[in-house]
């Protein structure tokens, strides 16, 4: 099990996609919460701007694109990195499925289908008020 067997596990349970600031908190979320079930080869997170960060989610969200697990995309009109599961993901996060934690795989699914119906404003001071350390380095205002 690998720190990237639960990015497309995320990318996975997201109906559209995830928004770099949900995909971040969905991980951040799930290792706080069950560490271990994740692991000790986990995402490292620190305080910054908009809370728990870890940019190796990024290099690892890169690395999958680059295999075709991944589609990284700017909608229209935004600013804003998609990340989404392709088919040949999809086969891969089927396959790794079965040796991740049974509890884990579960916990991420609700946590994914929460992130998904807030709002960035949302989510962010959700992740303040259960983590108010995370907080420490923010430029967020609420």
């Amino acid at each position: 099990m690998t720190r990237k067997d639960w990015l497309i596990q995320a990318l996975d349970l997201a109906a559209d996609g995830l928004t770099p600031v949900q995909l971040q908190k969905s991980l951040f979320i799930l290792g706080a919460e069950l560490p271990r079930s994740v692991g000790r080869n986990f995402y490292k997170f620190e305080p910054y701007n908009y809370g728990p960060y870890d940019s190796t989610i990024y290099h690892d969200a890169d690395a999958m694109a680059v295999e075709g697990h991944v589609e990284i995309s700017s909608p229209l009109m935004s600013s804003v990195r998609l990340y989404q599961i392709t088919p040949s993901g999809r086969e891969l996060a089927d396959a790794k499925r079965e040796a991740l934690d049974r509890v884990g795989v579960e916990y991420l699914s609700k946590v994914v289908g929460w992130v998904e119906k807030l709002s960035f404003r949302d989510l962010v001071e959700a992740v303040y008020a259960r983590y108010p350390e995370q907080r420490v380095n923010s430029v967020f205002e609420s």
